[in-house]
């Protein structure tokens, strides 16, 4: 009569411990899904504030060289060198991102630049001769503002340059040009969402022309005109929330022995 008591017993504590045991596993699986969850809100909302923080970045440049290309068409004469000097000058000071201020002839040869220290591989230079071309011809064609795929500046440095087309009498006459190191702002909204995410900057082919540490985690990718934007976390996902988990196993175990 013992014996069968101490059998059913047993019998009863396995299926209390098999019982508990699945109740933690639901539960484990159930906080880990919460935790999931709030991990791609985490990380799509530092996408969406990366891509605000690029766009808002790339169009107060662009109002810049569109102010430019306003300027250069408010007289029946082009400006005299100094003062298109003036003018780019107090803009840089507002704007020191910007790494240079050009101005293009109908022909597409740049005929002023501020500053021109460090920048005098591009006076004079033929646009339709470099790998701008498209950009420079679609400028001219469509009349409306553009920005170029990233490239190795004459000078050195990675950039994009920002094209206006400056219109007078309905007349294509020049294009303003704005030039932009692309690392700096880039690196520059890197560190407003960071810490614990990445972020790199793809074209619309895949590659990959900057980022700002490892992407081994999971990430999300919108595009932004003609790139690609990319955030993700470093290595994984962050070990915030894991406690919990570890906390009920490491709680409930012991409690279910001790029945």
């Amino acid at each position: 009569m013992e014996n069968g008591t101490n059998t059913t017993g047993r019998l009863i504590l396995g299926v209390v411990l098999l019982a508990g045991l699945t109740a933690l596993s639901l539960l484990n699986h159930y906080f880990a899904g919460q935790q999931q969850q709030e991990w791609d809100r985490q990380l799509t909302a530092a996408l969406n504030h990366a891509k605000g923080l690029v766009s808002a970045g790339l169009d107060e440049r662009s109002q810049t060289v569109e102010s430019l290309a306003a300027f250069m068409a408010s007289t029946a004469e082009f400006p005299s060198r100094e003062v298109f000097d003036r003018y780019a000058a107090s803009s840089l000071a507002r704007h020191p991102a910007m790494r240079a201020l050009q101005y293009a002839d109908a022909d597409c040869i740049i005929r002023y630049v501020y500053p021109l220290a460090g920048n005098e591989a591009a006076l004079n230079l033929d646009l339709q001769t470099r790998p701008a071309a498209p950009f420079v011809r679609q400028t001219m064609a469509d009349r409306m503002t553009t920005i170029s795929d990233p490239t190795r500046s004459v000078q050195g440095p990675q950039i994009v340059v920002i094209r206006t087309p400056i219109i007078r009498d309905d007349q294509v006459i020049g294009i303003a040009q704005g030039v932009i190191e692309l690392v700096p702002l880039l690196s520059e909204v890197a560190q407003a969402i960071s810490p614990g995410f990445t972020m790199a900057m793809d074209d619309r082919g895949g590659q990959r022309y900057w980022q700002s540490g490892a992407l081994t985690g999971k990430s999300l990718t919108v595009p932004i005109g003609r790139w690609n934007l990319v955030v993700a976390w470093p290595t994984g996902h962050p070990n915030a929330g894991n406690s919990e988990i570890w906390l009920l196993w490491l709680m409930g175990i012991p409690l279910l022995l001790a029945l």
